[in-house]
């Protein structure tokens, strides 16, 4: 319930409403109401589970998991030493090809092919991209990271390791030339 495919598949916070549902659904033969808010809480007790919010009158108490917040963390560390002057584009000609073969070789889109184009040739020291679970983030972040390589930028690739398939999962960074 906490992993990839859980309850931060979809959004980075749920809350104890959210866990109860899917725990009373995977109870093959069913149980008492209070039997799965007892499971729904130990689940939020776990020391996986972080609180964000206290419960307010008409508000549930929001959670996320602590891996989630952990890799949310760094993607705010790896933004911060990212200094806003560091210049990262890459030619246009160099991401027209590259875009060229992704599209041939991994079918990108019209539109992650312009996400390509616009990641790449901005000369600001950070860019997000962001987007439904299997809209293709990981193929475009695929194309740009080969695009930096290409402009002799290092890209900070992340989302293959422990952060993968949670909603933060897909990131890249740009530490600029020579870092």
């Amino acid at each position: 319930m906490l992993g990839p495919a859980g309850l931060t598949a979809r959004s980075t916070t749920f809350t104890r409403p959210d866990a109860i549902m899917p725990i009373a659904e995977r109870l093959p033969h069913g149980a008492s109401a209070s039997y799965v808010v007892e499971i729904a809480d130990r689940l939020l007790a776990t020391s996986a589970v972080e609180r964000l919010e206290e419960a307010t009158p008409g508000r549930p108490a929001a959670y996320t998991t602590r891996k989630l917040l952990r890799c949310e963390h760094e993607l705010v560390a790896t933004a911060q030493r990212i200094p806003e002057t560091t210049p990262r584009a890459v030619s246009a000609r160099t991401v027209e090809r590259i875009v060229e073969t992704h599209t041939r070789r991994d079918g990108l889109t019209s539109e992650q092919a312009d996400a390509v184009r616009i990641l790449a040739t901005s000369e600001r020291g950070l860019g997000l991209l962001g987007g439904a679970a299997r809209s293709g983030k990981t193929s475009s972040l695929a194309a740009f990271a080969e695009a930096l390589d290409y402009g002799r930028l290092h890209a900070d690739r992340r989302g293959a390791g422990e952060c993968r398939g949670d909603v933060s999962a897909n990131w890249l960074a740009v530490a600029g030339p020579g870092n």
